[in-house]
């Protein structure tokens, strides 16, 4: 990817400043690994909102955003799972 193309992706995300891209560019060349991870968690939440756009007439960025953020970590939603499994299996013996 060519200079112009990098500064353009970058000020779609309102990163203008030269002296940044370069400095993020800079550290996505250094340590690819470290980002692709985020690459796939946004590639997921992406895929999720086009397909509830798709399905869903009344569907709404803002409701999409909101519902995201009030769901709990998925470790929390594991932990309480074991919690309950481990005291129906507690009430059994």
């Amino acid at each position: 990817m060519g200079k112009e193309k990098n500064a353009a992706f970058w000020s779609e995300y309102g990163v203008d400043d030269t002296a940044t891209v370069k400095r993020i560019t800079d550290l996505i060349l250094e340590e690819p690994g470290n980002y692709l991870k985020y690459y796939v968690g946004y590639l997921k939440f992406r895929q999720m909102r086009e397909q509830l756009a798709l399905e869903n007439k009344s569907f709404s960025v803002s409701a999409f955003h909101e519902a995201i953020l009030r769901t709990p970590p998925a470790f929390a939603f594991f932990r309480s799972r074991r919690n309950r499994a481990g005291s129906v299996k507690n009430k059994v013996h």
